[in-house]
């Protein structure tokens, strides 16, 4: 026992151009919309017949009517959003559904667009992974702008630098970077709890600041070994690259000088 058309079944066929072929149907919806299957027999020959044979095809086809709006998936953080299908609240799985016909636009729960399968060529769950962590991303981002940039960026400060910077010197600030990366990575996840979001905040701060210490040191480094002849300069270090001498490049990382093992292998006229 249950009604012959659900709220959000007339939702989805009154906003469908399929409507217009079932008059009888339209007659339902206007005059009898909550009625059950225990009434059927009670209603216009038309309407049983309709509901007996032709409407199970009806639900087949409406459903390709629709398409979803790829780009209005997203996770809605508030509770103020509602089904326009099925009338729930708070809603936070949300996409924009179109009718390929009427041009109708409905914003309506990623549950009630799976139950039309309307979804079957696209995938909700993924869409809304992606939703959330860009929602996270831009949460973070209003603490620290920049941030995703900053840490992708990360090793590039030490790649401006006149000259090689040796191991020592730079392991720490590029441990920072890789803790950095992968606690951002940790906070935009969705499995992420708030409790946790909150302790990031406070790592990525810490992260921060030591960064800015790391930066100086690396600073008086590069300004007092910088016109030392036997500490390769960046020019050196990107021919030697293009050379693809990495083994040479990462001997100069550990010495951060040119010693007797390196002398002979590193082959650079400009530089002999």
């Amino acid at each position: 026992m249950g009604r012959l058309l659900k709220e959000k079944d007339i939702n989805l066929l009154i906003n469908s151009r399929i409507i217009n072929d079932h008059p009888e149907l339209q007659s339902f919806i206007k005059e009898t919309p909550t009625w059950d299957d225990r009434k059927l027999e009670e209603l216009d020959k038309e309407i049983i017949l309709y509901f007996k044979n032709i409407h199970p095809k009806v639900e087949s086809e409406v459903s390709k009517e629709w398409a979803v709006d790829l780009g209005s998936v997203e996770y809605f953080e508030g509770n103020t959003m509602s089904c326009e299908l099925c009338g729930h609240r708070p809603i936070k799985n949300i996409c924009v559904m179109e009718n390929k016909f009427t041009k109708k636009r409905l914003k309506v729960g990623t549950e009630c667009v799976k139950h039309f399968e309307i979804s079957k060529d696209v995938n909700i769950e993924e869409l809304i992974r992606e939703s959330k962590k860009i929602k996270r991303l831009a949460k973070i981002n209003s603490i620290y702008p920049g941030i995703e940039k900053e840490i992708n960026n990360w090793d590039l400060f030490l790649d401006k630098q006149d000259i090689l910077v040796k191991r020592e010197v730079r392991e720490e600030y590029v441990s920072l970077g890789e803790k950095a990366k992968k606690i951002l990575k940790e906070y935009i996840d969705d499995r992420t709890t708030k409790k946790r979001q909150d302790e990031i905040i406070e790592e990525m701060d810490k992260i921060l600041k030591s960064r800015e210490v790391e930066i100086e040191k690396i600073k008086n480094y590069v300004n007092n070994n910088k016109n030392k002849l036997l500490i390769p300069s960046r020019e050196l270090i990107n021919r030697l690259k293009a050379s693809n001498k990495w083994d040479v490049v990462r001997m100069l990382k550990n010495d951060g000088i040119i010693r007797h093992r390196t002398l002979f292998r590193v082959e650079d006229e400009e530089f002999s």
